[in-house]
């Protein structure tokens, strides 16, 4: 059987970007006055963060966590846009290797569309996928 397609996860297998998501949580937690504990996040890395928040911080509901959720993206997008983000190890050379299998490359994630793409504009990842 030939394979046609790869499906990706987004954060963490195409690109480096749990510093910068921990980073966008703790500073929104901050304006909204909270505290969040950095090990309690990574422990919950790769969920969305509705999750994370319903599970951290479980008082904070309704319109207030929408607009927790909110700042924390628009805080993360920021802080990438400004210092970049990464590729992980090894993603350009796979991604390439598959570009020339012409097998199609596709990502599959719970991050927003918007995070995606400002993330794969950065990396110059964005040409392998359609």
């Amino acid at each position: 059987m030939k394979i046609k397609a790869v499906i990706f996860d987004f954060d963490e297998v195409i690109i480096k970007s749990y510093t910068e998501h921990a980073q966008a949580f703790l500073e929104t937690a901050k304006k909204f006055s909270l505290k969040l504990d950095k090990k309690a996040l990574y422990k919950r890395f790769g969920k969305s963060a509705k999750e994370i928040l319903q599970e951290l911080l479980p008082d904070l509901r309704g319109s207030k966590r929408k607009r927790f959720v909110k700042e924390k993206e628009i805080s993360y997008r920021e802080i990438i846009s400004k210092k970049g983000i990464k590729a992980t190890n090894n993603t350009r050379e796979l991604l390439e290797f598959l570009k020339n299998k012409k097998i199609k490359c596709a990502i599959s994630s719970s991050a927003s569309i918007k995070n995606i793409m400002i993330a794969l504009k950065k990396t110059k990842l964005k040409k392998y996928f359609k």
